[in-house]
């Protein structure tokens, strides 16, 4: 029941009032077909939306079931819409861009209603106006009686307990206008109906109870007294008004504004695309910059192989050397009368003494992970003597640069005096190295020849491995010439023999070279293309087993026994040692026990990093190990790439972040365009904003709906955008690699594209919430007087 107390409705036109409403009071009860006549602008179409909720009172009260709407919310008005009311409009008001089984479902989708049934029910409405078959057309495929019908539909999907009907056949023939009243008659035995009506025949004839109005007032009525109690059709067990709130979910509003753009599917591509632009600047410049950094990682990750992680009997911080400038504290251009002294610096200030001893040997085993390193090298100042089988002869030669003498740098390996170096684990060799021919070394009787990625070999390193004599003009050779090529490593015991009081060394001739250790040359290796930085230099490269098995062998030997039992004494001359310079006599007799075998504690250590995260973790760890202790017992280490990757990776962040900050400028504009199209969609669906909350949608279902448009402009824009910045990649990496040598140049990071679509959501979202908001404001009467 439907009671309205002296009711007024007042309409401003400027500062003069307009009085639609004069104390208006009636009663409606279940079951009536009221029609109410009266000639324009009476007030009839006021008095129906008043009864549907969609405008207030200026004063007054309406009681719904004898409830006074007096407190009601925004959201019970909607609810009350969505639960009691069914519209039918002159001008049929239907969403030109939903079905007409869409358009009827609508009203389900508030009441949250399941998918399946909702399609039933909607079905059902259509079936009972006959307009089954044409549930999947458009409105305007169809006549001004069928839609009048598919509204007729939608009113009554909801099973309302009131049915408003606004000139319903006003816009209609005869014929047609007398098979829509028909339909409203069935349907009114077991609900109010009320319709206004200009016709009088037709409520004459269809209608229980005929009202007249004029000038806002009821001038007459046929039945003002409430109808005698008759029994009704059963309508279902009626929803109070404070049941469950009706509400739009955001995929309803995704599919309704996703169907309006499809009508307009022009300037939603445009709008895309130039939504798009920013993001595929800022995409471009985070590929290029993720590309140029990996190129980075790469070029210092081969870097680590060639400058590994060094701890020494003496390490150099060669990253502080090399911003010592940098770390001058003075002013520049000073005023003062006076000079200042600058300290002169030498490579012994930043060099450290280290104490390497077995426990930290064994901490670094207990605390390195094997997955952060390639391979650590362990090297004890073993010299490895090789000698050369004289070309023509049966004699040999030694492979050395210097002569046997009491100097302790005579001794130094040939790590350094010739290009003999220790293989590491083959697996890491062999990702950076080609076998070009013969076989990789796998015992310690195979050696390899290093060339570079021209199959080069400097002319010094030749003399220095017996293959080239100095002087000869040959400028290749066959790999047949080189491969099986021979060496015999001479430990101590052939090498040196006791000659009165001191020892000497033993002469070529005098050696017997079939007691020592023969390897050979069996395979040649070559830097890979992917290589930038290899982890051996041009030379020989020999197994660890060799250098073990050589260690051993010369820890034991006599002239090491001898040293160790005389401390102080050189083997060489019989003398005691004389301090220098630049060394102690006690550090002269531990680097030639070194040499010579005596002391296989390491006194270098190389740690190869997997990569940069890995090179930071270990770094880490030898850090945390020098936690709390005095710096006298610190242990430090050199790192040749740090200062490297630290200074080009601080280049392309800045220069990264200063274009981004440019290309970001168009992704404002972007926003400000899309909130313009954004408020051009809202003038153009403002009929639809009406239709939505005559059906009971909220003033947030309204904005849900725009937020809904943004959203899928935005995701378009993102989407497009990234797309487009990939394609992009290809052209850039080949211009990349052609005049760079760069692989990959351009490199969008996937996580990054992800980001960068949330981003256009978001931006374009912020950009249309003032306009969303602007239509969830709209005057539902308005909105639907608007053509």
């Amino acid at each position: 029941m439907i009671e309205l107390k002296n009711i007024t409705k007042d309409y401003w036109l400027g500062n003069n009032p307009v009085h639609a409403l004069r104390g208006l009071s009636a009663t409606f009860q279940d079951g009536e077909f009221v029609a109410v006549l009266g000639p324009s602008g009476c007030g009839k179409t006021t008095l129906m939306n008043l009864i549907g909720g969609l405008d207030k009172a200026s004063s007054g009260d309406i009681l719904v079931d004898g409830k006074s709407t007096k407190d009601f919310s925004d959201s019970d008005w909607d609810n009350y819409r969505n639960k009691k009311i069914g519209f039918i409009f002159q001008s049929y008001n239907l969403i030109n861009h939903l079905t007409v089984l869409g358009n009827v479902e609508l009203a389900l989708t508030l009441s949250g209603v399941s998918k399946k049934e909702r399609l039933a029910r909607a079905e059902a409405a259509l079936g009972e106006v006959g307009l089954s078959d044409e549930k999947n057309k458009n409105p305007n495929q169809l006549s001004g009686g069928q839609m009048q019908r598919v509204a007729i539909a939608r009113a009554l999907v909801n099973n309302p307990e009131i049915l408003l009907a606004d000139e319903p056949t006003g816009a209609l023939d005869t014929v047609t206008s007398e098979q829509i009243m028909k339909i409203i008659k069935r349907v009114s035995v077991n609900r109010l109906v009320i319709m206004v009506t200009h016709n009088p025949d037709l409520a004459a004839r269809y209608s229980t109870r005929k009202i007249t109005m004029l000038d806002g007032l009821i001038t007459s009525d046929s039945a003002p007294a409430a109808l005698a109690a008759k029994p009704l059709e059963d309508k279902g067990e009626p929803q109070p008004i404070g049941s469950k709130k009706s509400q739009m979910s955001f995929f309803t509003a995704l599919s309704l504004s996703g169907r309006n753009l499809m009508t307009k599917k022009r300037r939603t591509i445009m709008t895309a695309v130039a939504g798009s632009i920013g993001i595929i600047g800022i995409a471009l410049i985070l590929a290029v910059s993720t590309g140029v950094n990996n190129y980075i990682t790469k070029l210092t990750s081969d870097t680590l192989s060639s400058n590994p992680l060094t701890i020494s009997d003496s390490s150099i911080n060669i990253t502080q050397a090399m911003k010592a400038s940098a770390t001058e504290t003075l002013p520049s251009f000073p005023d003062a009368q006076e000079i200042y002294v600058e300290k002169t610096k030498t490579i012994a200030d930043y060099t450290s003494k280290n104490n390497l001893t077995q426990g930290y040997i064994d901490y670094l085993k207990a605390h390195l992970d094997p997955s952060w390193y390639s391979d650590i090298l362990y090297k004890t100042g073993l010299s490895l003597d090789a000698y050369n089988k004289v070309p023509g002869a049966s004699d040999y030669s030694k492979l050395s640069s210097t002569n046997v003498s009491s100097s302790s740098s005579a001794y130094a390996s040939l790590f350094s005096s010739t290009p003999w170096q220790m293989l590491l684990k083959d697996s890491f060799v062999q990702s950076q190295y080609d076998v070009l021919a013969g076989v990789y070394p796998t015992d310690k009787s195979q050696i390899a020849l290093i060339v570079d990625d021209t199959n080069q070999i400097p002319d010094k390193t030749l003399v220095s491995l017996g293959l080239l004599n100095a002087g000869d003009t040959t400028t290749e050779y066959s790999f047949s010439e080189i491969l099986g090529k021979e060496y015999k490593i001479v430990p101590n015991d052939l090498e040196y023999k006791v000659s009165g009081s001191n020892y000497v060394a033993v002469s070529p001739l005098d050696i017997d070279f079939a007691a020592a250790e023969t390897v050979s040359i069996s395979g040649i290796l070559r830097i890979n293309a992917k290589t930038q930085g290899g982890v051996l230099s041009a030379g020989v490269a020999y197994t660890k087993d060799l250098y073990a098995e050589l260690q051993a062998a010369n820890l034991s030997s006599s002239i090491v026994s001898f040293m160790k039992a005389n401390v102080d004494v050189n083997p060489f001359t019989g003398e005691a040692y004389q301090a220098s310079l630049t060394s102690t006599a006690d550090d002269q007799y531990k680097a030639e026990l070194r040499t010579l075998g005596g002391n296989d504690l390491p006194n270098e250590i190389s740690i190869y990093p997997t990569d940069l995260n890995a090179k930071s973790k270990i770094e880490g760890v030898l850090d945390a190990y020098n936690s709390g202790k005095a710096t006298a017992d610190m242990i430090t280490y050199t790192d040749l790439s740090a200062l490297i990757s630290e200074t080009l990776g601080s280049v392309v962040n800045v220069i990264t972040y200063v274009l981004i900050g440019f290309t970001a400028i168009s992704l404002l504009v972007s926003s400000i365009m899309i909130a313009i199209i954004t408020s051009v969609s809202v003038l153009e669906r403002t009929k639809e904003i009406g239709i939505l909350r005559s059906i009971g949608a909220r003033k947030k279902d309204v904005t849900r709906v725009f937020n809904a448009e943004t959203f899928i402009i935005g995701t378009c824009a993102g989407v497009l955008g990234v797309l487009i910045a990939y394609l992009l990649e290809i052209p850039a990496n080949i211009i990349g690699y052609q005049l760079l040598g760069i692989n990959n140049l351009a490199d969008l990071n996937p996580l990054y594209a992800l980001v960068l679509i949330l981003i256009s959501v978001g931006l374009t979202l912020l950009s249309g919430l003032l306009p969303a908001r602007k239509a969830a404001k709209q005057d539902p009467v308005n909105a639907l007087r608007t053509e």
